[in-house]
């Protein structure tokens, strides 16, 4: 069973890094870990991540900065992905949210969200980020 805990910038950041380094990917700066972040537990042991910013004027949410423990099983990091995304999709309805989206290079990712109901709307796009410190 999944079970989500909320995000703690002092008790788990330094792990989520440590999952983005694994990953290849330089990680974000905690910050941007807000307002919304909650990571998924299978049996005790944390599998994955994700981020919601709601964007308030535009009424979309965006679910980002996901990631997942190299070391967790593939299917527990799919449940946990599955889980985030069915609790993140529940609190766009509660707030009146009418559209998520997110970005991701994997195509395995990718299909996992299309499972959950998203559509693919852009192919070929380079994202760009500036840390600002």
């Amino acid at each position: 069973m999944i079970e989500l805990i909320e995000f703690e910038e002092e008790k788990h950041y330094d792990m989520l890094q440590s999952w983005w380094v694994a990953h290849g990917w330089q990680g974000v700066h905690p910050s941007v870990l807000k307002p919304v972040a909650y990571i998924a537990k299978q049996d005790g042991e944390p599998v994955c991540f994700a981020v919601l910013w709601p964007v308030t004027e535009a009424g979309i949410c965006l679910m980002e900065w996901i990631v997942s423990n190299p070391e967790a099983k593939p299917m527990a990091v799919i449940r946990g992905i599955r889980t985030i995304s069915k609790f993140y999709e529940e609190l766009a309805r509660e707030n009146d949210y009418g559209m998520i989206f997110t970005t991701c290079r994997q195509e395995g990712l990718a299909k996992v969200h299309e499972r959950n109901g998203f559509e693919r709307c852009d192919e070929g796009m380079i994202h760009l980020a500036k840390t600002i410190d």
